[in-house]
Protein backbone atom coordinates (compact mmCIF):
# COMPACT_ATOMS: atom_id res chain seq x y z
CA UNK A 1 0.00 0.00 0.00
CA UNK A 2 2.76 2.45 0.89
CA UNK A 3 4.59 1.97 -2.38
CA UNK A 4 1.40 2.40 -4.38
CA UNK A 5 0.44 5.51 -2.40
CA UNK A 6 3.94 6.99 -2.73
CA UNK A 7 3.97 6.38 -6.48
CA UNK A 8 0.52 7.92 -6.88
CA UNK A 9 1.56 10.89 -4.74
CA UNK A 10 4.65 11.40 -6.88
CA UNK A 11 2.49 11.40 -10.03
CA UNK A 12 0.02 13.85 -8.45
CA UNK A 13 2.80 16.23 -7.39
CA UNK A 14 4.33 16.17 -10.87
CA UNK A 15 0.94 16.87 -12.48
CA UNK A 16 0.25 19.67 -10.02
CA UNK A 17 3.69 21.15 -10.61
CA UNK A 18 3.06 21.13 -14.35
CA UNK A 19 -0.28 22.92 -13.93
CA UNK A 20 1.34 25.43 -11.57
CA UNK A 21 4.15 26.13 -14.03
CA UNK A 22 1.60 26.68 -16.81
CA UNK A 23 -0.36 29.06 -14.58
CA UNK A 24 -3.43 26.84 -14.53
CA UNK A 25 -3.88 26.34 -10.82
CA UNK A 26 -7.29 27.36 -9.61
CA UNK A 27 -8.42 27.18 -6.02
CA UNK A 28 -10.44 24.03 -6.73
CA UNK A 29 -7.38 22.32 -8.25
CA UNK A 30 -5.30 23.26 -5.21
CA UNK A 31 -7.98 21.99 -2.81
CA UNK A 32 -8.28 18.69 -4.70
CA UNK A 33 -4.50 18.30 -4.69
CA UNK A 34 -4.33 18.92 -0.94
CA UNK A 35 -7.11 16.39 -0.27
CA UNK A 36 -5.41 13.75 -2.42
CA UNK A 37 -2.07 14.46 -0.74
CA UNK A 38 -3.60 14.04 2.72
CA UNK A 39 -5.16 10.74 1.68
CA UNK A 40 -1.88 9.42 0.26
CA UNK A 41 -0.01 10.45 3.42
CA UNK A 42 -2.59 8.75 5.63
CA UNK A 43 -2.29 5.51 3.64
CA UNK A 44 1.50 5.58 3.84
CA UNK A 45 1.51 6.40 7.55
CA UNK A 46 -0.90 3.59 8.37
CA UNK A 47 0.94 1.04 6.26
CA UNK A 48 4.37 2.01 7.60
CA UNK A 49 3.09 1.95 11.18
CA UNK A 50 1.82 -1.61 10.64
CA UNK A 51 5.17 -2.60 9.13
CA UNK A 52 7.04 -1.11 12.11
CA UNK A 53 4.75 -2.95 14.53
CA UNK A 54 5.35 -6.21 12.68
CA UNK A 55 9.12 -5.71 12.78
CA UNK A 56 8.98 -4.91 16.50
CA UNK A 57 6.92 -8.05 17.09
CA UNK A 58 9.35 -10.19 15.06
CA UNK A 59 12.34 -8.83 17.01
CA UNK A 60 10.61 -9.62 20.32
CA UNK A 61 9.81 -13.14 19.16
CA UNK A 62 13.40 -13.70 18.05
CA UNK A 63 14.73 -12.65 21.46
CA UNK A 64 12.32 -14.95 23.27
CA UNK A 65 13.18 -18.02 21.19
CA UNK A 66 15.62 -20.46 22.77
CA UNK A 67 19.05 -20.45 21.17
CA UNK A 68 19.15 -22.68 18.12
CA UNK A 69 15.45 -23.47 18.37
CA UNK A 70 13.03 -22.95 15.56
CA UNK A 71 9.68 -21.44 16.33
CA UNK A 72 6.84 -21.33 13.83
CA UNK A 73 4.38 -18.49 13.66
CA UNK A 74 1.74 -17.27 11.28
CA UNK A 75 2.75 -13.95 9.72
CA UNK A 76 -0.81 -13.16 8.63
CA UNK A 77 -2.15 -13.32 12.18
CA UNK A 78 0.78 -11.24 13.42
CA UNK A 79 0.16 -8.57 10.79
CA UNK A 80 -3.34 -7.98 12.02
Amino acid sequence: NSLLAATALDDMVRAFESKYTDGGVKRSVLEAHLADTKTACAIMTSSLRRAADLITWAVRVSFHCPSGGNRRFKARSAAG
